[in-house]
């Protein structure tokens, strides 16, 4: 008997229905924008970069997100930071809503000083250096 509800149970399985086949499915819709897009003129997309170094400085590292740039600068001439500072943003005020650039001394890793930049506020500086 317990071979015949052994039979009756593969039988129930055989039964069982499998399940729908899945739908097909595509990319979202927000991947369209994604693809290539057509270039405009060599000269509509070209910015123009500022130095990466000059007399006495350069620029060590950089990051850019959410419009802001932020510029480390290695120096010999802190006194000369404002200076070195609008050389550098000059060229991308039209590309950033606010510019950062902090200045060290070589061998350092703290900044001595920063110098900030808003369409609105223009530039201002401020000593980091601790008294």
């Amino acid at each position: 008997m317990a071979g015949a509800a052994a039979v009756a149970g593969l039988a129930r399985i055989d039964t069982v229905p499998s399940p729908a086949p899945l739908p097909e499915v595509g990319p979202p819709g927000a991947w369209v924008l994604m693809t290539p897009q057509a270039l405009t003129s060599p000269t509509a997309r070209f910015r123009p970069r500022p130095s990466m170094r000059g007399l006495g400085w350069q620029v060590i590292d950089y990051v850019s997100a959410l419009g802001v740039l932020i510029v480390d600068v290695e120096t010999h001439r802190l006194d000369e930071a404002l200076g070195i500072a609008r050389a550098l943003v000059h060229p991308l005020e039209d590309s950033y809503i606010e510019v950062l650039v902090y200045f060290r001394a070589p061998g350092t890793e703290l900044p001595a000083k920063r110098v900030q930049w808003t369409p609105s506020g223009g530039y201002v500086e401020l000593d980091l250096a601790p008294n």
